[in-house]
């Protein structure tokens, strides 16, 4: 498998996504006086690292089709948390206590995030060449 660019982004995005997010789920006074502080201020991070990395993948692949690259984000972000709350709530009904705090729950809608945004890239039609 080669890297280029666009998979060279991908990796750099899920890492960094990932770190950051098990930083704001470890730190959960560090961004505001009440308890679920951080679990809002961590989908305001998702929502815009994910502007950034479908805009750079946008420019790398040279996409002719913006408006569809300016509403992945929030599309993705509406069926991450949707998704999360039925898979919470499926979890719950069976009796598991599996994802009964903010740092779970965080880490689950990380997840969720990231492969959907890695499945959106098929989205993101390429212009006249990609750059390698």
């Amino acid at each position: 498998m080669k890297l280029d660019r666009s998979r060279m982004l991908t990796l750099l995005y899920c890492l960094f996504t990932l770190l950051y997010t098990l930083y704001i789920a470890g730190h959960p006074h560090g961004f505001g006086p009440y308890k679920s502080d951080n679990f809002f201020y961590g989908i305001k991070f998702l929502l815009i690292d994910g502007y950034l990395f479908f805009i750079f993948q946008g420019l790398i692949l040279r996409s002719k089709n913006w408006g569809i690259l300016l509403l992945l984000p929030l599309c993705i972000l509406v069926v991450t948390i949707i998704g999360g709350f039925l898979m919470v709530g499926i979890l719950r009904l069976g009796g598991g206590t599996l994802l009964d705090n903010d740092y779970a729950d965080m880490v689950l809608i990380a997840f969720t995030w990231l492969a959907l945004s890695v499945y959106a890239l098929k989205f993101i039609s390429t212009g006249k060449k990609a750059r390698k």
